[in-house]
């Protein structure tokens, strides 16, 4: 019987792919996909068996249904949340379409009350 050597694994990214992986005698192991699922809190037992026959009803399953609805509520919504946005990037000075792409990319900031108060002032001493 013969019997291999350990192995350790050697980590490889390939730039020109942006994929990454593993050797293994000679052999790549290319790492799984990142997953882009949203992931959601339990629903609770009443709002799961809602769920479940309104996904059974429609002939999709539990995800297919929760996704479409999701999309639904926010498509329901997104004038509300667009007129959100306007009164946030007014209150800090900027147009609501640097606002939104702020929050896309992860770099707008909360406004705490004495940066609103320094924004203020910063207002008041430009007039």
């Amino acid at each position: 019987m013969e019997y291999l050597e350990p192995v350790t694994p050697v980590h490889i990214t390939d730039p020109s792919l942006g994929k990454s992986g593993y050797v293994i005698h000679d052999l790549i192991v290319m790492a799984p996909k990142k997953d882009d699922r949203l992931a959601l809190p339990a629903l609770g037992e009443y709002y799961d068996d809602i769920l479940t026959i309104d996904a059974w009803i429609n002939n999709r399953t539990k995800p297919q249904q929760a996704q479409g609805l999701l999309c639904y509520k926010l498509q329901e919504r997104e004038a509300r949340i667009r007129e959100r946005v306007e009164y946030l990037a007014k209150k800090r000075g900027i147009d609501s379409e640097t606002l939104w792409l702020q929050i896309l990319k992860g770099e707008a900031e909360r406004l705490s009350p004495e940066d609103l108060k320094i924004l203020q002032s910063e207002e008041s001493a430009d007039d």
